[in-house]
């Protein structure tokens, strides 16, 4: 059946993605966790973070069924399972970031890490937020000098959720805001 209907739509694949990866999914093919990365980034691209989350396990679930599973597509389908945990709730904790970042870590990408983290929801109050400033602190310190958007983009969400204070002064902050501002200055 996935033969054919890629055959058919070959040259629309991209508006038959939920058929497709349902029809990968039952037969169980080797590229059905792939389809299913795909359902769940074009759902998520259409704010349908429910359907996202699903389709992301979806893919988990066939890739835990795998002789060697794919660690790039594993890391991709938990980036993309954290995204729509997110868009179902922004104060969510973050725990599902933490797992899509250190999946990102272990296969030593960098730009997987920026992106995991740029999952984070806002944080709440209390232990919550202290945790989550924490992680966000830590994970920008092993992103290092990676020069991406994605990461600039995290740095940007960091000064937003630390408070100027004993830790960060206001020079610092200021500081900082200089420097994200410098890197994504398309001017430059």
């Amino acid at each position: 059946i996935v033969a054919v209907l890629e055959s058919r739509w070959a040259l629309s694949l991209d508006q038959h993605l939920e058929e497709l990866a349902h029809h990968h999914c039952e037969a169980r093919s080797p590229q059905a966790a792939q389809w299913c990365l795909r359902s769940a980034e074009a759902a998520a691209g259409l704010f349908q973070f429910e359907q996202s989350v699903a389709w992301a396990d979806r893919g988990l679930e066939l890739l835990d069924l795998a002789t060697v599973p794919d660690a790039t597509v594993q890391c991709d389908l938990l980036i993309a399972r954290a995204i729509g945990q997110r868009g179902i709730e922004f104060q969510t904790p973050i725990t599902s970031t933490q797992v899509a970042f250190e999946a990102a870590a272990a296969l030593g990408d960098r730009d997987r890490m920026a992106r995991a983290l740029m999952t984070a929801g806002l944080p709440t109050t209390g232990a919550l937020a202290e945790e989550n400033v924490a992680f966000r602190r830590d994970a920008l310190a092993r992103l290092g000098d990676l020069d991406s958007v994605d990461r600039w983009m995290a740095e940007c969400w960091m000064l937003g959720v630390e408070r100027v204070g004993p830790e960060l002064t206001l020079a610092e902050h200021r500081r900082r805001i200089d420097s994200i501002a410098a890197h994504l200055d398309p001017a430059d």
